[in-house]
């Protein structure tokens, strides 16, 4: 079943997955042309969300990876969540098509969802520095490293983590949910 007018998905199937593929080299290749796409063990564990426009054409997606074998690209900044026995996932690969900024709020609602269901204790990012003031102000994410990797693009990346049971309530509200 294709998914159409912007409800959020989950990839089960090689086809879908590989449409998304397409999709993240199409909007990674000028910003992170380092970035494997290709090979990523994280595609296998995790949870891959999208959407798709009218045209049945996929027009954003994101990547929720529960803690595995593999663990993340960021963990050498985890070490104090890893020793508090944090149940981690993280975020990645998240893109929407410009004009659609609209599903940016159907996404973190479903982010949240998916951690609280999964009983996540936090969610760590890889993010760009123009990101963060507006994640901090809403989400009330924390910085755990700056400059930490740039993939061959013009900007170096900040690891940021988002703590779920200290979620600002203005989050709360934004996305609609009950306090």
């Amino acid at each position: 079943m294709k998914n159409t007018n912007n409800h959020i998905g989950i990839a089960i199937d090689r086809k879908t997955m590989e449409e998304i593929k397409h999709f993240r080299k199409i909007h990674y290749e000028d910003i992170f042309p380092d970035m494997d796409l290709d090979n990523d063990l994280l595609d296998d564990s995790a949870l891959t969300l999208y959407t798709r426009d009218q045209h049945g054409h996929i027009n954003s997606t994101a990547r929720l990876s529960v803690d595995g074998p593999y663990g993340f690209p960021q963990d050498r900044y985890l070490m104090e969540y890893r020793e508090a026995g944090a149940h981690l996932m993280e975020l990645g690969r998240f893109i929407i098509n410009e004009g659609n900024l609209g599903l940016l709020k159907d996404y973190y609602r479903a982010f949240f969802s998916i951690a609280q269901s999964l009983q996540c204790d936090a969610i760590v990012m890889s993010m760009q520095p123009n990101h963060i003031s507006f994640h901090q102000k809403l989400m009330g994410i924390h910085v755990i490293a700056e400059d930490t990797e740039t993939y061959g693009g013009p900007f170096s990346l900040a690891c940021v983590i988002w703590e779920i049971k200290a979620t600002s309530r203005k989050f709360l509200t934004w996305i609609g949910r009950e306090l």
